[in-house]
């Protein structure tokens, strides 16, 4: 079975792999079952109290309603997580802002399903207030600064159903809307050597309220600990 050290190489070779981060996802996942490598990072996690605390810095509740929780960091700094969206999220955040990325990326639905929307700037789209997203100093939080309005039009409305893999260039405008299902597991590799810009786009309906900063609450290595398990536990029940 494959071990740690070689998925490390493996979420970093997505620059000559033919469909990068997607193909490096896929081939992951034909050599390991999700509940095996999270049994390998369980392990290893217990053996390195060191990158249990780096991991644990590394995952928070995100701004757009999931909990990130990373497994581990490739030497050249790409990085292979699990997104988890709880059944108390439902109301709360159904749907994401409309927003792109700072880096092309892969994911694979594990547990639940969601409908993936794309959009792109149209003249009759429908007008969205815009937002230049930016990291905080020392990767304290997220950073929102009005830019005015922009109008968008829906290109694509497609359900992801579980054993669904994709992958999104880090200019692809997109939301993700919730499912029914009481939870929902994604696992996400960001391909970091693919990055092409140091901010996003976000957009939101007109009169929505958007801070002008949301913080990062990084977990606890105990809390970190307790996740690994319990997305372990969910995906072993699925």
């Amino acid at each position: 079975m494959i071990d740690i050290a070689e998925i490390c190489w493996l979420i970093d070779s997505h620059e000559g792999a033919p469909c990068g981060s997607y193909s490096v996802l896929d081939e992951l996942c034909r050599r390991i079952t999700v509940e095996d490598l999270l049994s390998l990072v369980i392990e290893e996690a217990s053996n390195h109290p060191h990158e249990v605390s780096e991991c644990a810095r590394r995952s928070y509740r995100h701004a757009l309603g999931f909990d990130k929780v990373m497994l581990m960091v490739g030497p050249g700094k790409s990085t292979l997580r699990v997104h988890v969206w709880r059944d108390t999220d439902a109301r709360a955040h159904a749907s994401e802002h409309i927003h792109n990325h700072r880096f092309e990326f892969a994911s694979v639905v594990l547990r639940g399903d969601v409908v993936m929307e794309t959009f792109e700037p149209h003249s009759e789209g429908v007008l969205m207030a815009a937002y230049e997203e930016s990291i905080g100093a020392g990767d304290s939080g997220w950073m929102m600064r009005c830019r005015g309005t922009e109008r968008l039009r829906k290109t694509m409305d497609l359900r992801l159903a579980p054993g669904t893999m994709y992958r999104m260039h880090a200019e692809s405008l997109h939301r993700v809307v919730r499912s029914a299902s009481s939870y929902t597991v994604t696992l996400f590799l960001e391909a970091v050597s693919r990055r092409v810009r140091t901010s996003t786009d976000v957009y939101t309906d007109l009169h929505a309220a958007v801070p002008s900063e949301f913080a990062r609450v990084p977990m606890r290595p105990q809390e970190y600990l307790s996740a690994l398990v319990e997305i372990r536990s969910l995906i072993a029940s699925n």
